[in-house]
């Protein structure tokens, strides 16, 4: 008798919360956007890099000078062009983060 007892009341509680007490829930959603910006050391300006210093003669094998001033301008307009690249792409995430974080503290109209 007492399994029986066990078995209905088993019985109704999983009917109950497979099914729910009737009716459907209504559930609503809301679009939020959440922004995480660059940290500020990401975005920082930093000075140009100077090129190596020219290798003294007698350190290893001595290039000869007309190869080591193309090394020496090839070197440095690389630099110097990554330099500028990455300056820009950093200057325009400043920008970015500045426009979105200009927004964000504009209060909400409903």
């Amino acid at each position: 008798m007492k399994t029986s007892k066990h078995f209905w009341l088993f019985l109704f509680l999983t009917v109950l919360l497979t099914h729910g007490c009737g009716g459907e829930a209504q559930r609503t959603s809301q679009e939020r956007t959440i922004r995480i910006y660059p940290p500020p050391g990401l975005t920082l300006e930093i000075p140009e890099p100077e090129p190596p210093p020219v290798p003294p003669k007698g350190e290893g094998e001595a290039m000869a000078i007309e190869g080591l001033i193309y090394w020496y301008e090839t070197y440095l307009s690389l630099l110097k062009e990554a330099f500028r690249q990455a300056e820009a792409d950093k200057a325009a995430i400043r920008e970015w983060t500045k426009e979105h974080q200009d927004e964000d503290k504009k209060p909400e109209r409903d």
